[in-house]
């Protein structure tokens, strides 16, 4: 026989009550009247759905109170012959409160974010938003490789600076290319610039444009990563005059440095007792030695079994140095009596 907990029922129906209720509002289009003590509904940046690069068109299933629109063109992986600019690097560490615009006030006073309308993306779609919501400790990842683009349309009249491009990538260095392309009516865009360099993951680079962007729509299409392609933030600015790039901007390299030849002469330290050969040196004990000695104050080591301590001999090999026992780095090969 069964006991029924009427409390427990009275709180599944009231649960069951309120997602119809939010399942109705939503169906509304979050129109009309709330329900008594709601809060009002925010309303969030409209999000629009680009096709996937070199894919076919599909359909994302809209979140309550967002506007999907219709396909943009595919992105491509051309690489146009356009004006190449640099990416600068202002701060070295993740903006420790989330906000990109810190950024943006480096380049001079009157500089503040642009206010973004909507914003298109390829790739999946889930968490669109977050690619443009002024906050870097959210992130939209488009789950695919190159290419791959965001577009963000401007208000009406916006007048763009540049913009601080704040991306995730695995590996966290990254060499990357985009293409900053405009368009008048989201449909039809046209190659302005293309930047480039090694990235690192949530530390933002920005990109002064030589004369403000007044079209409606900014597009930045990524052709190089070895990365999915991933925003935490994109973030459009404008300034009351010219954007000036401050002083201590360094532009992102544009390739791996390369790596210095290793020193070809050995490090030596000597030891004690005199030689004539090599074997004629040895380690002045069998685990972590300190020194290289005669061979007939050098202990044998082969029954030894040595815990794996690092020693200041490690990757060191005795040798008789000008007739004195030492240690050498690298490890060069015994020189044989004659």
């Amino acid at each position: 026989m069964y006991s029924v907990d009427a409390a427990a029922m009275d709180r599944t129906r009231e649960r069951t009550r309120l997602a119809r209720w939010v399942l109705a509002l939503a169906s509304a289009g979050c129109s009309g009247s709330s329900a008594p003590g709601a809060p009002e509904a925010q309303v969030p940046i409209r999000i629009d759905v680009e096709q996937a690069p070199n894919s076919p068109a599909h359909e994302a299933v809209p979140a309550p109170g967002l506007a999907v629109g219709a396909a943009l063109t595919p992105a491509s992986s051309d690489l146009p012959d356009v004006p190449a600019l640099p990416l600068l690097v202002t701060v070295h560490e993740p903006p420790a409160d989330c906000d990109p615009t810190r950024v943006v006030s480096e380049f001079g006073a009157g500089c503040v974010r642009s206010p973004v309308a909507a914003v298109r993306v390829s790739g999946d779609q889930a968490g669109v938003a977050n690619a443009a919501d002024g906050d870097t400790c959210t992130h939209w990842n488009s789950a695919q490789p190159p290419p791959a683009a965001i577009s963000l349309e401007m208000a009406e009249g916006a007048s763009v600076a540049g913009l601080v491009l704040v991306g995730e990538s695995t590996p966290a260095e990254a060499l990357v290319t985009h293409v900053i392309e405009t368009s008048d009516d989201g449909e039809l865009f046209v190659a302005a610039f293309r930047v480039g360099g090694i990235t690192k993951t949530q530390i933002p680079s920005t990109v002064v444009f030589p004369t403000p962007i007044h079209r409606r729509h900014i597009r930045v299409r990524t052709t190089q990563s070895p990365s999915w392609i991933a925003w935490r933030d994109v973030v459009p600015f404008g300034c009351d005059g010219p954007a000036v790039p401050p002083a201590h901007a360094t532009p992102a390299p544009v390739e791996a440095p390369v790596p210095a030849p290793p020193d070809p002469t050995p490090r030596v330290q000597l030891g004690s007792g005199r030689c004539r050969i090599d074997a004629d040196c040895g380690a002045n004990q069998c685990c972590q030695p300190t020194a290289c000695v005669h061979r007939s104050k050098a202990p044998r080591c082969r029954a030894v079994g040595c815990p794996a301590v690092v020693g200041p001999l490690d990757g060191s090999t005795c040798v008789c140095h000008q007739g004195t026992c030492a240690a050498s780095w690298p490890p060069r090969p015994p020189r044989r009596g004659r």
